[in-house]
């Protein structure tokens, strides 16, 4: 019974019997609820709780005029016993026998005594005869699928129906935001009517809707972005801000609370800012422009703006309402970022020269090759279609050249090509864009830090959340849906992807695939400053790689020239428990606080966010003789302790011995040095001439021990090799081997172990 009645009411169980079908029953109970009302909301939690849905069997009559005994009264019965006059196949209708009877009988006066003998009366005069025998599965979608719909799902549609959605796009949406919600949860509750709709169920509201309104669709749009931002603005910070130009136009800037904390708490968004541009499909106008910065967990959103035109005034005029909503400690002070990197857009790339004029623009490569094969493919322009993938390719070789010579030459050598020559039209697009290569080719970007982001994949993944997926279009119809969107489903997505990396949802997933776990035992790493690493390369002995930590850059031959991933800053951020701007945060505890904190605002990390094994950060100390970085410049991403937390050289002695002291390379050099001399000397050096006196003894020992050794592939496992080597071993002052001679000091003095005497056997001399 526990399992179908609601846990907000007190039932009193006066019978109670079980039935023949398996798990049914029957009860007679009694509440304290005197009024219709609170019988209604008594069976609308039962239906819920039970997720079953009883219709009314009967209404049990009254006349008016003349004194009542009962208050309320009505009987239901099951929606699956449809009693059907026709008998013919149905899915619903299956007779079931479950039944119920509501009562609420009248509470006497005071003034007059009661002649009732119920002796339940006055405290509890609500009573339900309850028949819970149902024939069919309860929680089966075959019988979820015909349930009610509940009135918060009906309200929510309501909702959105006056923001102006249609009613596919209103059960879209509704499915995403319980997508976000549950999680992988949602598969179990889609096949729930209660929770989500059928679509004829949404057209027949939406039609309602139209008719009572006469049709009203959203038509006030600027009253209602008012309305928005009121309520968005009320606690004070400025989040949203909406205005007209001079030509009617309406533009709308948002930085949300969580935008706000990427600005203040990432700090590449100092550094690269990806502006992505989409539109709607039903209203070429209509545009948003989403600004997104890099992290190690992908792309983040920094701001978002809203107009009904795409010229250049307009798109400058919502700029401008941005950069009063940024915070003062953002874009180094409102100067804006470094580099914007943009698609091809005239207009915005113009708005932002003239609201940020001391940030470069750079073009992405992917938009570059997709408006460059969208143009071959165009009919307009007569390119044959064998000729296509050729003159694809030679665009794509300069936009993937070395060097600005090997640019030129490439350039020079296209000129000269047949192919090129044979379609003019071609030839003014290709002089078009090498004229500016410094805002395209990725030879002129090495000395930017874009962390290996040559183009805008990660603002692609972002923005697919505003697009639909048939034609990449807005899934919105009008700037108060778009608002709505991004305030609400958008801000949603962006923290709860926030939330899975910082709980370790993906660190496994990543790491296997594309990173080692653990750090490279071979690898020779030297630190040469406080975020600068030497590694020696596997494949050339003669080659070593820088890493800088700060920036998160490799000299390596890879993409992570430019930021990206590679095995050697992996390996340097293992080994010293380092948090590099392209890695997701594992065991830094500081960087996941630093991320729960941008997603939620609460500075506090939880407890079910805390590392399984208790770990201290390790402070790179540096050495008096290093160099040491500009941080005025290049700021610092790992908010180091400051240089007192490092351990004094007086200190060093005292904390020697305590292996959990991190001794970092070349602060301690002399000490490494004099124990590697005492591991030559005590160790090596005695076991040599132990093998050499006796090798059928030793060589198999050695060799096992070394094997032994290589196996040791953590350095948990080589610590605990290190601090119990011997432990266990000191069972006598010799050691007995099984049918060999015994080893002393004296070669000379071997002899045969003797047997040994029982209990009792020469036990007196």
């Amino acid at each position: 019974m526990q399992d179908v009645l609601p846990d907000q009411y007190l039932h009193k169980v006066c019978s109670f019997q079980e039935d023949t079908v398996p798990g049914g029953w029957s009860a007679e109970l009694r509440l304290a609820e005197s009024t219709e009302r609170g019988a209604q909301l008594w069976l609308a939690r039962y239906q819920d709780k039970s997720m079953t849905v009883m219709r009314v069997h009967r209404t049990f009559g009254y006349d008016v005029t003349t004194p009542r005994i009962n208050l309320f009264k009505k009987s239901y019965r099951c929606h699956h016993n449809t009693r059907s006059r026709v008998k013919k196949l149905s899915l619903k209708g299956t007779d079931c026998v479950s039944c119920m009877t509501i009562t609420v009988k009248r509470v006497g006066k005071l003034t007059r005594k009661s002649r009732s003998t119920d002796p339940h009366l006055p405290d509890y005069p609500m009573r339900v005869c309850l028949r819970y025998s149902h024939n069919h599965p309860i929680r089966a979608s075959s019988a979820l699928r015909f349930r009610d719909v509940r009135p918060s799902v009906e309200e929510k549609f309501r909702g959105l129906f006056r923001l102006g959605y249609g009613p596919v796009a209103a059960l879209g949406l509704h499915k995403m935001d319980l997508q976000l919600e549950h999680g992988s949860n949602f598969m179990h509750i889609c096949g729930d009517r209660a929770q989500v709709p059928d679509e004829q169920w949404c057209r027949r509201l939406h039609r309602k809707l139209l008719v009572a309104n006469n049709e009203k669709d959203g038509q006030d749009v600027l009253g209602d972005l008012q309305t928005r931002m009121t309520t968005e603005n009320a606690s004070g910070d400025m989040v949203m801000d909406v205005c007209t130009t001079v030509d009617g136009q309406v533009v709308v800037a948002i930085c949300s609370k969580l935008m706000k904390r990427v600005l203040s708490n990432v700090p590449q968004s100092h550094e690269l800012i990806t502006v992505d541009h989409c539109g709607a499909a039903n209203c070429d106008s209509l545009g948003a422009y989403l600004l997104l910065t890099h992290s190690c967990i992908g792309g983040l959103p920094v701001g978002c703006i809203i107009t009904t035109s795409e010229t250049t005034p307009t798109v400058t005029a919502a700029l401008q309402l941005y950069k009063s909503l940024v915070p003062t400690t953002a874009f180094r002070g409102g100067a804006g970022p470094k580099v914007f990197m943009t698609d091809e857009c005239p207009a915005l790339q113009s708005a932002l020269r003239e609201i940020f004029p001391e940030s470069s623009q750079l073009l992405s490569v992917f938009h570059i090759l997709q408006a460059a094969w969208r143009w071959l493919w165009n009919s307009k322009k007569k390119i044959e279609k064998q000729d296509r993938p050729e003159l694809f390719g030679i665009l794509k070789s300069l936009l993937y050249c070395q060097s600005l010579g090997e640019m030129d030459v490439l350039y020079q050598r296209a000129a000269q090509n047949a192919v090129v020559m044979k379609y003019k039209q071609f030839s003014q697009y290709l002089l078009g864009w090498y004229s500016r290569s410094k805002s395209w080719a990725v030879c002129c970007r090495q000395d930017l830090q874009l962390q290996g982001s040559f183009t805008s994949d990660y603002g692609e993944r972002a923005t697919r959340v505003l697009k639909e997926q048939i034609l990449n279009r807005l899934k919105v119809q009008n700037v108060v849906q778009l608002v709505d969107f991004v305030l609400d489903r958008m801000e949603k997505y962006h923290t709860q992807g926030i939330l899975d990396v910082v709980s370790g949802c993906f660190d496994s997933v990543k790491y296997s695939r594309y990173l080692p776990q653990e750090a490279e035992g071979e690898l020779i790493i030297r630190q040469t400053s406080e975020c600068a690493f030497t590694v020696a390369s596997l494949a050339k002995p003669d080659a070593e790689y820088t890493v800088n930590t700060l920036l998160g850059h490799c000299t390596c031959p890879t993409p992570a020239a430019g930021g990206a991933l590679c095995k050697h800053q992996n390996a340097v951020a293992l080994k010293y428990n380092l948090q590099c701007c392209s890695f997701i945060p594992i065991s830094n505890t500081r960087d996941k606080a630093r991320f729960y904190y941008v997603a939620t605002g609460n500075s506090s990390l939880p407890e079910w966010l805390q590392p399984l094994v208790h770990q201290t950060d390790v402070t790179v100390c540096v050495s008096t003789n290093s160099p040491v970085p500009n941080t005025e410049q290049e700021g610092c991403h790992n908010q180091a302790p400051p240089p007192e937390s490092c351990p004094e050289p007086s200190d060093v002695d005292a904390t020697k011995n305590d292996v959990h002291v991190p001794i970092p390379p070349e602060v301690h050099i002399a000490e490494v040095q004099t124990l590697v001399e005492c591991l030559q000397e005590d160790f090596v050096s005695v076991l040599r001439n132990k093998m050499t006196r006796h090798p059928d003894v030793y060589i198999p020992a050695v060799k096992r021990f070394l094997s032994s050794v290589k196996k040791l592939k953590t350095d948990s496992q080589v610590l605990s090799g290190l601090l119990f080597y011997g432990g266990g071993t000191g069972l006598g002052s010799r050691i007995w081997l099984s049918g060999r001679k015994r080893i002393d000091d004296n070669p000379s003095n071997h002899v045969t172990p003797q047997k040994k005497t029982r209990l009792g056997e020469n036990s007196c001399p």
